[in-house]
């Protein structure tokens, strides 16, 4: 893990978040026009996994690499985890509606 691998965090997680976005966005209009199907929701599920172990996944190759520590912007990234934390109760929320209904 190079000293850049706050750069690489920061790369993949932009780009799995507007994916996450856009389709959480088509989820609930969907949800909200009734039209939603199966495949929406599987979708949906697997680029929100995607989405959430990013913070995970940069956790762990910090842990087992702690040179990695050098250089990466450790305040930056507990706001990125917290923002992915604020995130996923809405992922919650958007659960229960879809398997409730």
């Amino acid at each position: 893990m190079s000293n850049n691998s706050y750069s690489s965090f920061e790369k993949e997680h932009a780009q799995n978040k507007e994916t996450y976005i856009s389709l959480l966005k088509d989820v609930i209009s969907k949800t909200n026009n009734k039209t939603i199907k199966t495949e929406d929701v599987l979708e949906y599920l697997e680029k929100a996994t995607k989405y959430f172990s990013i913070a995970e996944s940069y956790s762990h190759k910090i842990l087992n690499d702690k040179a990695a520590l050098k250089g990466f912007a450790v305040s930056s990234f507990a706001d990125d985890c917290f923002a992915i934390l604020e995130t996923y109760l809405l992922h919650i929320t958007l659960l229960k509606q879809l398997f409730n209904s």
